[in-house]
């Protein structure tokens, strides 16, 4: 099966709508059940047909291609040019992975003993809200807490 540009970001739609797969601070991240669960419903939500196999490597390639632009554009920002030198990437799937994969590798302050882990979470809203990308986590907070 050959990925055009149109299954591609269809794809990235159905990544993004399983933040265990991609939010390391997601419940369940770490879990390989839940990731292999989540990786099977990313395949049945695509229009076509395809191994979980075939969707992880898709997905390690457009991380290395969206790693190498985000380089650019942060390399771009600080050599003290003006901001008509930043760079800024034409690649069609950039926005679609941005609008998510950012936060995830938004830098969350390190917490001290005092702060509670309800305080970790309301940062990482904040963080959420800040960059424009939302989304909706059903997270077991009393689960994390008794730990």
């Amino acid at each position: 099966m050959e990925w055009n540009n149109e299954l591609t970001l269809e794809f990235l739609e159905a990544y993004e709508k399983h933040p265990v797969l991609w939010n390391s601070l997601y419940p369940g991240h770490k879990n390989k059940n839940t990731l292999q669960d989540a990786w099977t419903e990313v395949a049945n939500e695509l229009s076509v047909t395809m191994p979980v196999v075939a969707l992880k490597k898709k997905k390690e390639s457009l991380m290395s291609t969206y790693r190498t632009l985000r380089k650019k554009i942060v390399d771009s920002e600080t050599t003290g040019s003006g901001s008509q030198d930043v760079y800024y990437p034409s690649w069609f799937a950039y926005n679609a992975i941005d609008r998510f994969i950012r936060v995830q590798n938004t830098k969350i302050p390190s917490l001290n003993s005092e702060v509670s882990l309800i305080d970790n979470y309301l940062v990482y809203f904040i963080i959420l809200i800040k960059n424009s990308s939302l989304q909706i986590f059903n997270l077991n907070l009393n689960a994390k807490l008794t730990k």
